[in-house]
């Protein structure tokens, strides 16, 4: 499970705190609003597709959007899960390799990207060819070249993962501000 610690300094609110006796409820604001704000940017990053114009698989609706979730909130934190590997791979970069057998099946094609892993019969008429430097594919005996074999594939960090620190800070802020601006009304009211 990946778990993205977002710390963010909100001036005032130290101060403007005081005046609920548990800050536990403003951190369940600022938490819910990072967390709407994180569902909002994932379901516009899934709107773009993918940058080939294959088929979409919905990557980031399917995989990150539902796996996003407010978890613990003490009186000191709240922690916005991200509850996904995947994710962890796209904020961070990294090197994939096969976890069964020995090489990772890469789609060349759109049809291939849409069958899936050839392992999972999608594709009928496939066949391995090994060619003459060593580099390795699975063909089509209709359509040619559909997967590229790879021993391993370097993803690079994705920079807009995450929406922007700013509008994480917005997103917490705006809840948080309102609540302690009830507060100072209720305060002055009495």
């Amino acid at each position: 499970m990946i778990v993205a610690t977002i710390t963010i300094n909100l001036q005032g609110i130290d101060n403007a705190a005081a005046l609920l006796a548990d800050p536990t409820p403003l951190l369940q604001a600022g938490g819910e609003g990072i967390e709407t704000r994180l569902r909002k940017h994932f379901l516009e990053r899934d709107a773009e597709g993918n940058k080939k114009g294959w088929p979409r698989k919905h990557f980031w609706n399917r995989v990150v959007r539902q796996a996003t979730s407010l978890g613990e909130v003490t009186a000191d934190r709240a922690t916005v899960h991200i509850a996904s590997p995947e994710f962890g791979l796209h904020l961070r970069g990294g090197t994939v390799t096969p976890k069964r057998g020995k090489f990772l099946a890469i789609p060349i094609t759109a049809e291939a990207y849409k069958a899936g892993s050839p392992r999972e019969g999608n594709m009928p008429g496939l066949f391995f060819v090994r060619f003459p430097k060593g580099n390795r594919a699975y063909l089509s005996t209709q359509d040619g070249p559909q997967y590229r074999l790879l021993k391993s594939v370097t993803i690079p960090a994705d920079p807009r993962a995450l929406p922007p620190e700013g509008d994480l800070v917005e997103a917490a802020r705006v809840p948080v501000e309102s609540m302690i601006n009830r507060a100072i009304r209720r305060s002055r009211a009495a």
